[in-house]
């Protein structure tokens, strides 16, 4: 079991990796011929962000970490990849192409994982670690996917192209992997939508075979439901953030990029059941629930948070003032006038990009530039306002997940910091170190910190933008792990847990712009 206490003499402490070594869990590379000379074409070009302009330094380490990538197996395709999620056996890829792609060998790579064990060296040859995103399965759309989101209990699945429209279907929700037991957990009580809750997955080793007859009903097809949308061909708008709700399967909430209003959708109907006109516009959203009370959160691009009583169908602001009251009685008049709001006009500096709620106490941190605020939710009052903590534009600031007096945040300015907000002081701050192995990289590179997520207790895992991925252990204060993943910017990292045959594995999941996805595994045991 991991440790239960952080140690009493963790204090600040600035610590950069220097002399680290690149440490390798990933499977031995099976290299081989590809099928065809096109295959071969678009893997080569997947690693040369072609619409950049690289000074020569730049191409030099991407030469390197070229050779040097780590990864149990790799998606390619032609243009960036935006966006991969998972569930069961099947990963789900939205690309730049317009298309979204869907792998169904998830369970048989974590069965061989588990078996081959940390180097892979009982892997057959005859499974390529290479794939071709365009020989599989995919669905044709008429814009970017952006965004691919499950429902609560898997039901459903809704994708999001960049026009704002969202496809919602049904998900392979009845299908079943033959050696997987799908009990999903983790810490969370409740149904709150915290960013830092991971899936945990138990797999049931013993589970027989299915027979031959049992598997002619699994089927990989998408079953089409619906389109949510706003739009019309003279005024099309960019989803900004959407969400399914924690507590009912078919309704979904989504706001717009540079435009005000909540919309709250029922999947199967062709226009919002309800719609909250707000004033300033929404940047991010969050739903949590604390007892039988049930919150939506909002951030607004002025920097501001406001917290709304939640039901299915309705939004009521706490604490609301007769500007909004009247605001929201005449939307009739304004509503037209409101989303007409030019982007010039806009600041998107003080955009709130990051909400969290504390899973035990009615209060959460919300971030806007280099500022992170801790709110009440119960009469949304600022509690604490954190200046300096960072020097640039904090992306994430996540509670931990047992630990209710931390958080950890990340930022622009390439830090990590773990702080305990009751006794006001830092646990861990973590600089990240590009260059832990021997090549120099500069400072004409593309750097900090773009995704961050509690593993458990004491794991931390975090993304930088020139395609690095760290674990860091807040007790030992060192990364336990780090590798590099991609050349380019990662865009999305998607990760789960698999409890397997007693060994705790973590799948890492990622989609860049260099035009792959790569997959990788990692035995975690020793380190809980």
């Amino acid at each position: 079991m991991m440790n239960e206490a952080i140690e009493e003499d963790l204090a600040y402490e600035d610590l950069r990796n220097e002399e680290v070594d690149l440490i390798d869990i990933s499977a031995v590379d099976v290299v081989g011929e590809d099928d065809e000379e096109a295959d071969e074409e678009e893997e080569n070009s997947s690693y040369n962000s072609s619409d950049k302009t690289n000074a020569s330094a730049d191409l030099e380490l991407i030469k390197f970490k070229e050779q040097n990538i780590s990864y149990y197996k790799r998606f390619y395709a032609n243009k960036s990849i935006y966006c991969v999620n998972s569930f069961k056996k099947w990963i789900y890829f939205g690309s730049i192409n317009n298309n979204c792609y869907l792998y169904n060998n998830f369970d048989d790579d974590l069965r061989n994982f588990a078996h081959e064990g940390v180097t892979g060296a009982s892997r057959l040859s005859s499974v390529s670690t290479k794939i071709s995103l365009q020989h599989l399965k995919h669905h044709k759309y008429t814009d970017t996917v952006t965004n691919i989101k499950f429902s609560k209990s898997y039901m459903y699945i809704a994708l999001c192209i960049y026009n704002g429209d969202i496809y919602i279907y049904n998900n392979n929700n009845m299908n079943r992997s033959e050696i997987l037991n799908y009990n999903i957990t983790n810490f969370k009580k409740n149904i709150n939508n915290s960013n830092s809750l991971l899936h945990i997955y138990n797999w049931n080793v013993d589970l027989s075979h299915f027979k031959k007859e049992e598997k002619d009903w699994i089927t990989e097809d998408m079953n089409f439901v619906n389109i949510l949308t706003i739009n019309d061909t003279n005024d099309k708008k960019d989803i900004e953030y959407f969400m399914f709700c924690p507590f009912n399967e078919e309704i979904l909430l989504s706001i717009y990029l540079d435009s005000p209003n909540i919309y709250i959708w029922n999947i199967r109907q062709n226009a919002p059941i309800s719609i909250t006109y707000t004033v300033d516009i929404p940047t991010f959203i969050n739903i949590c629930n604390y007892e039988s009370s049930f919150y939506l959160i909002a951030g607004f691009h002025t920097g501001e948070t406001h917290v709304y009583d939640y039901n299915v169908y309705n939004l009521k602001r706490r604490n609301d003032g007769k500007k909004h009251d009247s605001r929201f009685n005449q939307h009739n008049q304004h509503n037209q006038q409101q989303q007409q709001i030019m982007s010039e006009e806009l600041d998107n500096s003080n955009d709130v990009l990051c909400i969290d709620n504390n899973l035990a106490n009615e209060i959460y941190v919300a971030t806007h530039r280099n500022i992170i605020q801790l709110c009440s939710v119960n009469n949304n009052s600022v509690i604490s306002t954190y200046q300096n903590l960072h020097s640039d534009l904090v992306d994430y600031c996540l509670f931990n997940n047992k630990r209710n007096n931390i958080f950890a945040s990340s930022s622009l300015d390439n830090s990590i910091i773990v702080y305990d907000y009751h006794s006001k002081k830092y646990i861990n701050k973590f600089l990240v170190n590009y260059d832990f192995n021997k090549v120099d990289t500069n400072n004409q590179m593309e750097k900090g910190i773009n995704f961050l997520k509690w593993i458990n207790t004491n794991l931390l895992l975090f993304s930088s933008l020139n395609g690095n991925i760290y674990i860091y252990d807040i007790r030992s204060r060192q990364c336990i792990h780090q590798f590099y993943s991609h050349t380019d910017t990662i865009f999305n990292v998607h990760l789960s847990l698999h409890l397997y045959d007693q060994k705790n594995i973590l799948s890492i999941l990622t989609a860049s712009d260099d035009r792959s996805s790569n997959m990788h595994f990692l035995d975690i045991s020793a380190f809980i």
